[in-house]
């Protein structure tokens, strides 16, 4: 009977936090945020915590501007603002969803030098189909049968050219790119292929491991965006990470087939900078995941 009851409390106090709008302090890289909780969402800030290490790292480098590429609800964001409060930041996100939450969590910690571009960036100017399977989904994504979701939905969202939208952009250089975007890295980096080769920024980019699911396309498509980057003089360094998800290194690899998912972040290297680029960086032995 206290089981049942408390099940009911629990469900009770889930269905409250769905509809209550607060904000809560976090600490993150030293600093305090402040986090708003819309309608039970809210940005992970505790999540890839190798995200910060490599920041903190390549923010040694280059006082470039950042360019990130499928924000979702911030998670990249909050650590580029508590590690370079001053850098300017650049991001694009489709997702109606999420651009309304990112539009709290700027306000809310009152942070500048931040332009929100609404947008997909691809190799079309249009409309596409996001796949989701929750609204603010980070593993959505535009290309189809990539991975299958048992409650998907799709939004049409607008995705367009970076070319299309550059007068519209700040001229800054810019020094790094983050891309996560769920399978669509061959549509980014073909559109973003002037600034590429423009600025030679280095660039963070998840790729998507090649189990079972997909497997076919996945790897065809990792093939396809290895060698855009090659023929653009780009090395691929894979992102080590302790077993409590914190940053240990970057490691020189050849990108050859993996499942694991541990394994789907990389830093793509201009390969004329590498060897300053390793002097900032921990390198990591070959294969290393602690």
């Amino acid at each position: 009977m206290r089981q049942k009851k408390l099940k009911k409390l629990g469900k009770k106090i889930a269905a409250i936090a769905a509809i209550v709008n607060v904000t809560i302090k976090r600490k993150l890289n030293a600093q305090q945020i402040y986090v708003p909780v819309v309608n039970g969402v809210k940005v992970g800030v505790s999540g890839e915590k190798w995200m910060s290490g490599v920041l903190r790292e390549l923010f040694q480098f280059d006082k470039g501007m950042f360019y990130d590429v499928g924000i979702n609800l911030g998670q990249t964001l909050t650590k580029v603002k508590t590690l370079d409060p001053s850098r300017k930041y650049v991001g694009f996100e489709p997702n109606p969803s999420c651009l309304f939450y990112l539009q709290r969590l700027i306000a809310a910690n009152l942070w500048g030098g931040v332009l929100i571009v609404p947008v997909g960036l691809s190799n079309i100017d249009g409309l596409a189909e996001l796949i989701v399977s929750n609204d603010t989904d980070s593993g959505a994504t535009i290309i189809k049968n990539l991975r299958s979701i048992s409650d998907k939905s799709t939004k049409l969202v607008p995705v367009f050219r970076y070319e299309s939208i550059q007068d519209r952009l700040p001229k800054n250089n810019v020094s790094v790119i983050k891309i996560d975007v769920e399978g669509a890295e061959i549509e980014v980096v073909e559109t973003l292929l002037p600034i590429i080769l423009r600025d030679r920024p280095v660039i963070i980019i998840e790729i998507l491991p090649i189990g079972k699911e997909a497997a076919s396309l996945r790897s065809a498509r990792n093939k396809q965006l290895v060698n855009m980057l090659d023929a653009a003089k780009y090395a691929f360094y894979r992102i080590a990470k302790t077993p409590d998800d914190k940053y240990a290194g970057v490691y020189r690899t050849d990108l050859l087939a993996y499942a694991d998912p541990v394994l789907k972040d990389h830093i793509a290297m201009p390969i004329e900078k590498i060897t300053l680029l390793e002097k900032v960086l921990t390198i990591a032995s070959r294969g290393t995941q602690l």
